[in-house]
């Protein structure tokens, strides 16, 4: 059970330090963070407000006892019924305010509504408070993040050891969604099967093209277990290596290592990228690799922080990210290896288990 009233607790510092007076969020996984209530059974107009002494939550009066069994319940709950607004519940409650920060899924109808009935008040972007909160992962949200990534771990070898050879892209695809809901994932999507040329492409979208002997393949897959976010991608050779794919593969599996062995405490999301970067270009094939090195992930599949060239933020303790670095030879072939980590006090943890080395499948 994760401690929301630690996590409003957080918020409010945060608050202080911004000097905001009120801090308002939607459905979103934002509001999922903060009452635990999953965004899949929310609808829009439903806000929770956080203020220096006081939190509300405001719903409408039919769902308001549901909402009672919930964190969520722990506010002061305000409801609405017929001939009522959400958007006045919440004007009312936002009048003493000099400053508010709404997030940024927060509906631009509502916004631009209280603006207009509210003109003293100054608006800012609450992503700059929830973005510092959700970033570090407390001990309940790294087991499940590991459980999680090793579950689509586990999905995804169980179909390369039945074989891939002879099913097209989408068949696989279907065949690893199934495998992770029967592993215990709330919801899935097809994820990324490339195969042959089309694992030279990044972001690859699924065909009815059938993998064939010598392919490469990349497969890219998450899914939502118990809320929390998978990412993980394996490239693999079906039944023999093409000639030359060996090469980069070990070019990018040094990359990851290097990144992985490399990281420490509070080092910047530049620094990481560039351990990895690094190698790829002194291998010949920096112009091949243009991607980020990696992103956070939790409630959603890409979170902050960035792990790019130039971005200075620290990776704090307790920040789960990716690392998957990539080669990419269009009309050829291409590898991406990704695993999911944490920082911890003393380097990386990776969730995976599984080998990170070149593995032929039929």
């Amino acid at each position: 059970m994760f401690d929301y009233n630690a996590r409003w607790a957080r918020a409010r510092e945060q608050m202080r330090t911004l000097g905001i007076d009120a801090l308002v969020i939607s459905p979103s996984q934002d509001m999922e963070y903060m009452t635990g209530c999953p965004q899949r059974y929310m609808g829009w107009t439903a806000f929770l407000v956080v203020t220096a002494h006081d939190i509300y939550f405001v719903v409408s009066a039919f769902e308001l006892d549901m909402y009672l069994k919930t964190p969520a319940g722990q506010a002061e709950c305000i409801g609405w019924g017929r001939g009522e607004s959400g958007v006045d519940k919440l004007r009312a409650l936002l009048a003493p305010c000099r400053t508010v920060a709404v997030c940024s899924q927060f509906l631009a109808g509502h916004l631009l509504t209280l603006q207009e009935a509210l003109p003293n008040v100054l608006w800012q972007n609450g992503d700059q408070i929830m973005s510092r909160l959700r970033v570090i992962k407390d001990a309940e949200e790294i087991r499940i993040l590991r459980e999680a990534q090793r579950a689509a771990e586990k999905a995804l070898y169980r179909v390369f050891d039945e074989g891939i050879r002879g099913l097209s892209e989408h068949q696989a695809a279907e065949k690893i969604m199934r495998c992770r809901l029967e592993l215990g994932f709330n919801s899935v999507k097809p994820g990324i099967v490339a195969s042959g040329p089309g694992s030279a492409e990044p972001h690859h979208f699924n065909s009815d093209r059938i993998i064939q002997s010598g392919d490469i393949v990349m497969v890219d897959i998450g899914g939502v277990y118990q809320d929390y976010c998978a990412d993980i991608t394996r490239t693999v050779a079906v039944d023999y290596v093409p000639e030359g794919f060996q090469k980069i593969y070990d070019l990018c599996l040094s990359a990851h290592m290097a990144a992985v062995r490399g990281a420490y405490p509070n080092m910047t999301c530049g620094e990481l990228d560039s351990l990895a970067r690094k190698v790829i270009e002194d291998g010949g094939y920096g112009s091949s690799y243009m991607h980020s090195l990696g992103h956070g992930t939790g409630l959603s599949l890409h979170e902050l922080p960035t792990i790019n060239q130039g971005i200075t933020v620290p990776l704090a303790p307790g920040t789960v990210f990716t690392i998957e670095p990539g080669i990419y030879l269009p009309g050829k072939y291409g590898v991406r290896i990704e695993d999911l980590l944490v920082m911890a006090d003393h380097g990386t943890e990776t969730f995976n288990l599984s080998s990170k080395e070149l593995t032929i499948v039929h």
